[in-house]
């Protein structure tokens, strides 16, 4: 890529962005914004600000850009330390999806994976086929399977079609084919996620719980709550009861503690089951009572832990 055509040079600095973000490869590639960056407008501190402004209205609005041009564009703004400014202009939730989705997150599908990237393709096309489809729920095979074939029909090829294909043969507890789908994937969160999700429905805990914690090493933010799920049930139900147990408290002081919750009371609940068996309540020694105590008032049962206080 070569320096800024002169015919840039003479656009307007809102033209040459509009003509930038048009392009999916311009768009996304460095280069190019190191291009735009050098446009004399920036000189000026408030025309720099307005263009800054406005390419995010562009990226919050039009979306399609990878993280590492977001990541690009932040560390030459700083939008992060304009909260003020995206709460008056924006929302609140428009904020957390810049810091998170955008920011955080590798896009997805990942861009990288296009190269060769060809300049006749409509990538932007592909983009929205492939979050219709995997806005398909895969039960619905008609629909799923149409989405799939027009996202094939376009000729682009990206290794992330075998995730669709894998939730969908996931879907029909075909899991020998989900399984086949994800050999050649690159090893990504994703593709463990879903062999764990595979290996759940085998009831093969122990290998779930391998992918699940292999996905947890690629997470960029912690945990997410199906990640969090996935490794709580594998170690649970492939009975590591402790060890569960542990990770819950783990992730409560983590800062998890809406996520944890149904956790707890699945163990509380479970812990209830085993000591109270055939035995009445006044049988239970006093730290037994405080466990049933405890599941009960978590469950709103507010009258009766009461009661068992006072046996």
């Amino acid at each position: 890529m070569g320096e800024i055509s002169n015919l840039e040079y003479k656009m307007t600095w809102i033209d040459h962005l509009d003509v930038l973000y048009g392009s999916f490869i311009r768009r996304n590639d460095p280069d190019e914004w190191f291009y735009f960056l050098r446009r004399p407008e920036f000189a000026q501190k408030e025309k720099a600000l307005e263009i800054s402004h406005e390419i995010l209205r562009y990226v919050l609005t039009y979306g399609l850009i990878s993280r590492k041009i977001v990541q690009l564009l932040e560390d030459t703004f700083h939008y992060l330390d304009q909260e003020e400014y995206f709460l008056d202009t924006y929302s609140l939730g428009m904020f957390d999806h810049y810091r998170q989705d955008l920011l955080t997150w590798e896009e997805f599908p990942p861009y990288r994976l296009f190269e060769p990237l060809d300049e006749n393709a409509n990538y932007d096309q592909f983009l929205v086929m492939f979050a219709e489809l995997y806005g398909t729920d895969p039960s619905d095979e008609e629909q799923y399977l149409q989405n799939l074939k027009n996202l094939q029909n376009t000729g682009i090829t990206h290794p992330y079609i075998a995730l669709a294909e894998c939730h969908f043969f996931l879907a029909k507890k075909e899991y020998a084919k989900a399984l086949e789908a994800l050999r050649g994937m690159e090893n990504s969160y994703d593709k463990f996620y879903a062999a764990g999700d595979i290996f759940m429905d085998l009831g093969m805990y122990p290998e779930a719980e391998e992918q699940f914690e292999a996905a947890e090493k690629l997470h960029p933010a912690g945990y997410d709550r199906n990640l969090l799920y996935g490794i709580f049930f594998s170690k649970y139900y492939g009975g590591k009861w402790q060890e569960a147990k542990d990770f819950a408290e783990r992730a409560e002081n983590m800062g998890y503690e809406p996520f944890v919750m149904p956790l707890k009371l699945k163990l509380l609940e479970d812990s209830c089951k085993k000591l109270l068996g055939d035995r009445n309540v006044e049988e239970l020694s006093e730290d037994e009572c405080l466990v049933v105590c405890e599941y009960v008032m978590l469950t709103g049962q507010y009258d009766q832990a009461v009661s068992y206080t006072h046996l």
